[in-house]
């Protein structure tokens, strides 16, 4: 099981039209990564111009889910946030009704390892739709290492931080994408335009 960012993790969804695929996170982590999750999918989705994500929690009934899953098209994604606990029944409905999901939503279910264990056991059918994608989110892939960067602009251009600080508050510094991250990084983005 490959682990993926946020990002990456969206990518290969929204590349799967009508696939279903398994993130596995830490129990207690399931609801933040399915915000964060949700939040990178709308941004990829409003960027193309379809689609939409719903997030679907315990409020639904096995049977009411799937026909809420019915009605919405390959270009949406629905995801299932899915704790150990409680995937047994959805994951069993969604095993029976494998077949009316075919053509509809892309989909994602978020549990943990135990919950992926009990999907691979009692829902075969629609295990055989997840299997090939199942990947471990690594909400921590894509963060940036702040103080890695600004050793970065430093050795690459050769300025110190408080150079670059004299310059902003001079209004001397280059209009540059770089001194503008850098600014920021240092928490100083108020400096940006003078």
């Amino acid at each position: 099981m490959s682990a993926l960012g946020l990002a990456a993790l969206a990518d290969r969804t929204l590349m799967e039209p009508g696939g279903w695929s398994a993130v596995v996170v830490d129990e207690a982590r399931i609801d933040a990564a399915t915000r964060a999750l949700e939040e990178e999918l709308a941004f990829w989705l409003e960027e193309e111009g379809a689609g939409r994500v719903q997030v679907f929690t315990g409020r639904h009934s096995p049977s009411a889910l799937i026909e809420e899953l019915t009605r919405m098209t390959p270009e949406d994604v629905a995801l299932l946030p899915l704790p150990a606990a409680v995937i047994g029944p959805a994951c069993r409905s969604l095993d029976y009704e494998r077949a009316r999901l075919a053509g509809h939503p892309r989909g994602v279910l978020l549990t943990s390892e135990a919950g992926l264990q009990v999907l691979a056991t009692e829902a075969p059918n629609f295990w055989s739709w997840v299997g090939p994608r199942v990947w471990h989110l690594d909400l921590r892939a894509e963060q940036l290492d702040a103080k890695a960067r600004l050793a970065s602009l430093r050795l690459g251009t050769g300025l110190s931080d408080a150079e670059v600080l004299q310059r902003a508050e001079a209004g001397t510094l280059t209009p540059d994408p770089v001194f503008a991250e850098w600014l920021v990084l240092l928490g100083r983005g108020d400096l940006l335009g003078r």
